[in-house]
């Protein structure tokens, strides 16, 4: 499907970026204040802003459940499988919240995969606001109580 490939190379692009971006950035770039560091490019927002487009353009090509698992699971899984790229981690882990509206496609057994290695991943210290709305949503879907 046209555009879950849109969303893969979306946040593969998004990850070269990153990596370019640290190989280019000199150690100190950005630290005390001084300058606009990696962490205050423009690309993460422009990528968070693609990765919600994405995600509604597939949402509105209505996927078939297996489609929206991939989806989902590109999503949610993305910050741990590119932990050590540390400029990225934060905006990974923000995008999380963009997959909700695909987690209502899942079959109820691929949401209660997804939901037990989320609890394991993102136990309650490690939840930001987007990793609750989530859970909620990968709990509402497995059919177990919120």
């Amino acid at each position: 499907m046209q555009e879950l490939d849109a969303l893969r190379d979306c946040y593969q692009s998004y990850l070269t970026y990153t990596w370019t971006l640290r190989r280019k950035t000199f150690p100190l770039a950005g630290a005390l204040g001084f300058g606009g560091g990696p962490k205050d490019d423009p690309e993460h927002m422009r990528f968070y802003q693609q990765a919600q487009e994405r995600a509604e353009a597939l949402l509105a090509a209505a996927p078939s459940p297996q489609e929206a698992g991939e989806a989902v699971t590109l999503m949610l899984r993305a910050e741990e499988e590119h932990q050590d790229n540390d400029l990225a981690v934060w905006t990974l882990m923000a995008a999380q919240h963009h997959a909700i509206p695909l987690i209502g496609l899942l079959e109820r057994e691929d949401a209660r995969a997804l939901l037990a290695w989320y609890q394991r991943r993102y136990p309650r210290r490690k939840r930001l606001p987007a990793q609750e709305e989530v859970l909620r949503a990968l709990k509402a879907q497995a059919g177990r109580s919120v």
